[in-house]
């Protein structure tokens, strides 16, 4: 099978980078807190995961040879130097302390760009880059089957789970918390390139090659209607319970990310529409990656502070319409350049 008969992805990410936007600018949080809260923390959490998944699946078997990855690898690692010196003011405003000294001032920064990730977002391009390096290491495990690789990223996936939406299960035990709060200090957080990139990286390895048993559209609709309500329950259970720290990582997101992903296998598009796919893959990127720059520089602009960007709703319409528009101008060059 070929790339071309993925079209159905493409508009997939279309979508999930929509929902990126919607995690940093959260459409609903002035017409109702839990519509909100369940659009942002459950709904949208979806997408990120579901583009680790992606670049698994379409890398395959490029993952177990040394110069694909590396390729790879530096495409990354370029793409995010560029793209932080692109976000160097927005950076500087936000992780720049003037009652601290210049060298703990560049000891953060320095932290964030190599630990944790330079921006807000940004840190997607350096989990892909430490979780395919990651996955291509294993690879070369002698002895490490499939399913070897499955249970080991299984195990690594849920230690993230348990350091991030289930902290608060440790918070009677002293000698873990205080492994968490020192992991938390260098890391901030689980959610990252090895515990949150390497599983689903590994899942779409796992999942390449295996399209063709995937045909049930029916059965998938099912597996992922059924892992949906499932993964709800789980948010509103974490949310009763009160202090969570993190809703980043749930139990459930593995299951109805893979479910939705089979469904999507079983969806045919007419390859009439490869070239609007195609377009839509670029733009998808480009608005992951600019969306969080509009926003800085539109809240520059006073009448734009004061007047749409004074409601949530009208805020993140006109950051995503915005990023759309320069997303679809870049990829037009692109697309011409090649």
């Amino acid at each position: 099978m070929s790339k071309k008969n993925y079209i159905q992805m493409d508009y997939a990410k279309f979508f999930a980078a929509i929902l990126v936007v919607a995690i940093h600018i959260p459409p609903l949080q002035d017409v109702n807190e839990t519509a909100s809260l369940v659009l942002q923390q459950v709904i949208c959490r979806l997408a990120v995961p579901f583009f680790f998944l992606c670049s698994g699946f379409f890398l395959g078997k490029k993952l177990e040879r040394k110069a694909d990855t590396m390729r790879y690898a530096k495409r990354i690692a370029t793409m995010y130097l560029l793209w932080s010196a692109l976000y160097l003011p927005a950076i500087l405003e936000r992780f720049w302390k003037q009652d601290k000294t210049l060298g703990e001032n560049l000891g953060e920064l320095l932290r964030r760009f190599f630990l944790i990730g330079s921006y807000i977002q940004l840190w997607y391009l350096l989990g892909t880059l430490y979780g395919v390096l990651v996955l291509y290491l294993l690879l070369q495990v002698k002895g490490m089957t499939k399913k070897r690789l499955a249970v080991l990223a299984l195990v690594v996936y849920l230690l993230g789970v348990a350091g991030n939406s289930y902290r608060h299960l440790w918070d009677g035990m002293p000698g873990i918390v205080a492994v968490l709060d020192r992991y938390r200090d260098w890391f901030a957080t689980t959610r990252n390139g090895f515990f949150f990139a390497f599983p689903f990286l590994t899942m779409g390895y796992l999942f390449s090659g295996k399209q063709d048993k995937v045909k049930n559209t029916v059965k998938w609709t099912g597996a992922s209607l059924f892992s949906l309500l499932a993964l709800f329950l789980e948010f509103f259970a974490l949310e009763r319970w009160g202090n969570i720290a993190s809703f980043d990582m749930y139990l459930m997101t593995p299951v109805a990310v893979g479910c939705l992903f089979c469904l999507l296998l079983t969806v045919q598009v007419s390859e009439k529409r490869q070239a609007a796919g195609q377009m839509l893959r670029g733009i998808s990127t480009y608005i992951f990656l600019l969306h969080m720059m509009v926003n800085f520089y539109f809240k520059k602009i006073p009448f734009l502070k004061k007047g749409w960007m004074s409601h949530s709703f009208s805020h993140f319409l006109l950051v995503l319409l915005a990023s759309i528009l320069i997303a679809m101008v870049l990829q037009k060059r692109k697309m011409k350049k090649f």
